[in-house]
């Protein structure tokens, strides 16, 4: 790993960042199955909160078995070395309003990849906490192309510092699932929480009907004890 990370302390600048994070992945062989470096030449921190990033990343991996990527389109077994590229940009926390945006593009496989992701965080008050999020995958193979999409809706208001109500809705087209999940959580002092948690999904089907998938429920109180 190497890391440097200057404060120039100019033009609204608190810090800038260099870092190559590589890691390597062998089999009881010693071959090389995977390896892979995430390489950032850029990454800056401004005074403000705010933040921008480039990232790097030259990748290999090795396929023992075809796999299916998606419903109509197999990556066959081989090796495959590709290099990715993204852009980042993320929003100070401290504002009422958050915004999150990723780009990544390049290779990927034996073909080119672009993902985009977008997240809107409103907080509107004390309480009350809204969001809303967005990601999209294209991918371009020669046994076919494909693209994903993903997006959720958040609403999480806390009563107290130890009365949460958290609500999440999300949907993929890959899954075709639509979901919502409810999690009501109460501390009742540091270390012992009651969790009450629901979830539900539907399946869209290709006429665009929605049918009921799973429901569940669950209650889990956690205690500590200390001596």
């Amino acid at each position: 790993m190497f890391m440097f990370r200057p404060r120039p302390e100019k033009a609204g600048i608190r810090q800038i960042t260099f870092h190559a994070f590589p890691e390597l992945i062998t089999n009881l062989d010693n071959r090389v199955d995977n390896w892979r470096v995430d390489i950032s030449p850029f990454e800056v921190e401004f005074n403000s909160g705010d933040m921008f990033e480039i990232q790097v990343s030259p990748e290999f991996e090795r396929l023992t078995d075809p796999f299916p990527i998606s419903r109509d389109v197999i990556v066959p077994a081989g090796s495959y070395q590709f290099a990715r590229y993204g852009v980042s940009v993320e929003t100070a926390t401290k504002r009422p309003w958050v915004v999150n945006f990723e780009a990544n593009f390049g290779g990927f496989y034996n073909g080119t990849r672009r993902d985009l992701e977008f997240e809107l965080t409103l907080k509107p008050g004390h309480h009350l906490l809204l969001g809303l999020a967005a990601e999209r995958a294209d991918v371009d193979l020669v046994q076919g192309k494909f693209f994903t999409q993903l997006f959720a809706l958040q609403a999480d208001y806390n009563f107290t510092p130890n009365i949460s109500w958290a609500n999440t809705v999300q949907y993929d087209t890959e899954s075709r699932i639509l979901g919502f999940q409810t999690r009501f959580r109460w501390i009742l002092k540091p270390g012992n929480d009651l969790f009450v948690v629901l979830n539900r999904g539907w399946f869209k089907t290709y006429e665009h009907d929605y049918v009921p998938s799973f429901d569940r429920g669950t209650v889990k109180l956690q205690y500590t004890f200390r001596f």
